[in-house]
């Protein structure tokens, strides 16, 4: 008889989980140097922007994709395993609710529980939450990305009667990919607007609108096998590109444009890169089933712990950030900008296992009565 763990990795692809996890790896970098490229290129003291080296100016602007890179990646995957099972329902007439509802209901089981040990630490230590009963910013735009996640697995079956309606889909969604990033390209070199939004404003809600379009880029993924080699060279052109917008607009030491080409999930080479990276993950045959059961089972137990980290750092970010910046800022005064960010990126991976190792060991056997089918 199979097992339960055995039965959840049947219908995982191992090379899609791998990118799960390195998605995850690519966020964790990513909110370690934040700080530090928002200084950069919008602080006080900008002149100092110049004492960074081109390279180091690039480095730190490629970093900065790698954020709406990875939730990108995150949600195209969703829209990969999701989208497919919505559109067959919606040509079989049936009304699958119940999926939505567990997955809302496993969601849920994430957050609230962190939430509530975000809130009994802002009691005892303020500075290393933004947690408080006197406010819900840091439930609504702390945890936004959570948000838009389940609005999209609410309105799934709604997009999937629409997918099933469209005899091209391709074609539609190639449109309205070009109007989606017109308008994003607008946002981010025109109309950016204020530095902090409401979760209502145009250009926020623009950010969702993007992301539902990745939700049904990878629905569209799902049906598509392109060539290992097709889809690696979509994947080399769309780093190379990546990195070469970022290195001019450092050579030019133009710190504006540098600003621009990462605004937040606007940015259309963290979506190339996340459609690229999903086509090349999706090219590869085999699935869990034909792989060394320990590598499928070591695999499947990280990817179950990303979302609570995901949770975890964003709610305890003003803690965690005080720490990184303080080693970092040793590393850079001492060791100079090379050390800088190869220590950064090293204290991101770790900070991630750790994180994933908490939600693995801790949260997961304490909600585990709770979910349905354990």
């Amino acid at each position: 008889m199979v097992s339960k763990g055995q039965d959840r990795t049947k219908t995982r692809i191992v090379s899609v989980e791998v990118l799960r996890i390195v998605a995850m790896l690519g966020i964790a970098v990513f909110h370690t140097f934040q700080p530090w490229f928002e200084y950069v290129c919008t602080g006080p003291a900008t002149p100092e922007a110049l004492l960074w080296r081109p390279s180091m100016l690039g480095t730190l602007g490629t970093i900065d994709q790698l954020g709406a890179w990875g939730n990108h990646v995150f949600i195209m995957i969703s829209g990969c395993f999701l989208l497919p099972a919505a559109v067959k329902d919606a040509r079989a007439g049936e009304r699958n609710t119940h999926d939505a509802v567990r997955r809302i209901g496993q969601v849920l089981l994430v957050v609230v529980p962190y939430a509530m040990v975000a809130l009994l630490a802002g009691m005892v230590l303020p500075d290393i939450t933004s947690a408080s009963v006197h406010s819900f910013r840091w439930l609504t735009r702390g945890l936004q990305f959570i948000w838009v996640y389940l609005t999209l697995i609410v309105l799934c079956p709604h997009l999937g009667r629409v997918l099933a309606r469209l005899k091209h889909p391709g074609s539609v969604l190639a449109i309205l990919t070009v109007i989606v990033y017109a308008i994003n390209f607008y946002i981010a070199f025109v109309s950016p607007g204020e530095a902090s939004r409401s979760l209502f404003e145009w250009r926020k809600l623009m950010s969702g609108v993007t992301y539902a379009l990745s939700f049904v880029i990878g629905g569209w993924l799902s049906h598509k096998r392109f060539p290992l080699s097709y889809s690696g060279a979509f994947l080399l052109a769309s780093i190379a590109l990546t990195v070469f917008v970022e290195t001019y607009a450092s050579t030019r030491i133009d710190l504006t444009l540098l600003d621009a080409l990462s605004y937040k999930s606007t940015s259309p080479f963290a979506c190339a890169m996340a459609t690229s990276c999903l086509a090349f993950a999706l090219a590869f045959p085999t699935d869990m089933k034909s792989q060394n059961t320990r590598i499928a089972r070591v695999v499947t137990t990280a990817t179950s712990g990303m979302l609570g980290f995901y949770v975890l750092q964003a709610l305890f970010s003003s803690g965690w950030h005080q720490v990184s910046y303080g080693i970092l800022y040793v590393i850079l005064q001492q060791h100079g900008q090379m050390a800088f960010i190869a220590v950064g990126i090293a204290f991101s991976f770790v900070f991630f296992a750790v994180l994933d190792l908490i939600d693995i060991l801790v949260r997961q056997p304490l909600v585990r009565p709770f979910v349905h089918g354990s």
